[in-house]
């Protein structure tokens, strides 16, 4: 986009990254600015005034060895053919980039007629067949079994494709690959009857109103540690929520309050994640198996982008 007119940038002659000027600037997605034109609108009015920072420093990750101290998760849910290969190619990736660290894959209520055996190492499996219980599962056998100091944690829809930074990882509590901005998906009622079951809930609504204080916890997938996931189950329950799980608009309230728990106590590190803000993401929500298996634009944009692909499967 040239010049407009008596106000306006012309960005053809500045580096100007529409994605890193939203991700460096919180104000910019409290408000839910979350697009290109958005990016170049706010700058245009307000940004080259204020000399607000236009673009990072490509990060090269040279530390990519992780020690012991993570554990990979995968939470496979298999119900339809079709969907069968995902957690296969989730456990090779990581096995690609991350050859030595243990895998554990938890199977929520899969239809064992559609799992493939293939050859794994150093990996187990938890069968849990009880209440589909979504996301929260691998938060609940972390605690149970405290497989090491820090769990990192995918959905069976997410490949990487590039080894994960071990520099990004070194974190005292947790960081998620994505967060997100309150918004009109937020439950207006769901939420709130769910936070009625944590432990001092009133702390949790409370947070839960002031929308410019938190952000959701994209598919709940992040590095969490052992010691600040056992805080917050001691200070909320927050695997009680687990028997209440049971809809898709139930896991997407859940991804909203795991945000408020994780923001009530450290919300900077809420909004540094590894990847940013997930709505800036190309054709987020869109990329499907198909596309994945084309190789669309949208899919290889994302791969530049991010060393975590995903694909979006409604189940």
């Amino acid at each position: 986009m040239g010049k407009s007119g008596k106000n306006s940038i012309d960005f053809n002659t500045i580096n100007f990254n529409w994605r890193d000027y939203i991700n460096n600037n919180i104000d910019l997605q409290q408000h839910k600015i979350r697009s290109e034109t958005g990016a170049k609108s706010h700058y245009t009015r307000h940004g080259h005034k204020e000399n607000r920072i236009i673009c990072n420093e490509k990060y090269i990750s040279k530390n990519t060895n992780l020690s012991d101290d993570y554990t990979f998760v995968i939470l496979r849910c298999v119900k339809r053919q079709k969907n069968s290969f995902l957690w296969e190619q989730c456990y090779h990736s990581i096995r690609k980039f991350h050859p030595n660290n243990k895998i554990i894959i938890i199977d929520n209520n899969s239809n064992q007629t559609m799992i493939k055996k293939i050859e794994v190492t150093n990996c187990e499996l938890i069968q849990h067949n009880s209440e589909p219980s979504g996301e929260i599962l691998p938060y609940f056998y972390f605690l149970k079994h405290k497989w090491s100091k820090y769990m990192i944690y995918f959905q069976d829809s997410m490949f990487l494709n590039a080894p994960l930074c071990a520099d990004k990882l070194n974190v005292e509590h947790f960081k998620f690959f994505w967060h997100f901005s309150p918004g009109v998906h937020d439950h207006k009622t769901l939420i709130p009857s769910f936070i009625k079951f944590l432990k001092e809930p009133e702390k949790v609504n409370e947070l839960f109103l002031n929308k410019k204080e938190w952000f959701g916890s994209f598919g709940l997938s992040c590095t969490m540690s052992l010691q600040f996931l056992e805080f917050i189950e001691e200070k909320h329950h927050f695997t009680k929520l687990m028997s209440h799980i049971g809809s898709r608009d139930h896991r997407k309230a859940l991804e909203r309050i795991f945000g408020l728990l994780c923001s009530l106590y450290h919300f900077e590190d809420v909004h540094n994640s590894y990847f940013g803000n997930v709505c800036t993401c190309p054709n987020f929500g869109k990329n499907t198996i198909e596309d994945y298996k084309k190789g669309t634009d949208h899919v290889n944009k994302w791969e530049e982008l991010f060393s975590l692909s995903k694909i979006f499967v409604c189940r």
